[in-house]
């Protein structure tokens, strides 16, 4: 209720709507339709995007080898199976979080009624305050690993935060208008 929601059945929407949100993306196949169909909410919290967005017909998402600005996306998904193939290895989004850093080779598989949350942050923001945290300078750029198991402690860990975060803006909207409560927010991202 706190964020924008865009719901289309287009096709040519929904691919402008990925594209607006997280990256350059070609939806390759719509089985059993003709139209794709999507509902998406997105809110800022400070530099990072946080998205909930529920599918409402299958469909392969075709990224390629994407350049996505300098940013790193996280997601993971809820209920209905779906799969994420990244430089040919290929993913169950319920039980492995995905991440996608510049130039991964990415393929997304998206089934009726599914659902994912995607988080996008710049990387340099990751860079700052992981240098921040363990006070020292990186002389390399970070380097990510592909999936985190969301039944681990740390996915697990991740899960939960970002469920912390969703269900206190849904509870408090107004928080967002608060810049301390935001800046908050997108450390807890981070």
């Amino acid at each position: 209720s706190f964020s924008p929601i865009a719901v289309t059945s287009s096709t040519e929407e929904t691919e402008a709507l990925f594209q607006k949100q997280l990256v350059q993306s070609r939806i390759t196949a719509a089985r059993g339709t003709d139209a794709s169909g999507v509902e998406m909410n997105s809110v800022s919290i400070g530099n990072s995007v946080l998205s909930f967005i529920r599918h409402r017909s299958e469909y392969d998402i075709d990224c390629g080898d994407i350049d996505n600005e300098g940013s790193v996306i996280f997601g993971f998904g809820y209920g209905v199976p779906i799969s994420t193939t990244l430089d040919g290895n290929r993913f169950n989004v319920i039980d492995h979080g995905v991440i996608i850093t510049s130039h991964s080779n990415v393929k997304h598989t998206r089934t009726n009624q599914s659902c994912e949350i995607v988080l996008k942050c710049s990387s340099g923001a990751l860079e700052s305050r992981l240098r921040a945290i363990l006070n020292r300078h990186f002389s390399k750029k970070l380097v990510f690993e592909q999936t985190v198991t969301m039944c681990d402690s740390v996915g697990a860990h991740a899960k939960s935060t970002i469920s912390y975060i969703l269900n206190s803006l849904d509870s408090h909207p107004e928080l967002l208008d608060r810049p301390l409560a935001v800046s908050n927010f997108e450390e807890l991202l981070l």
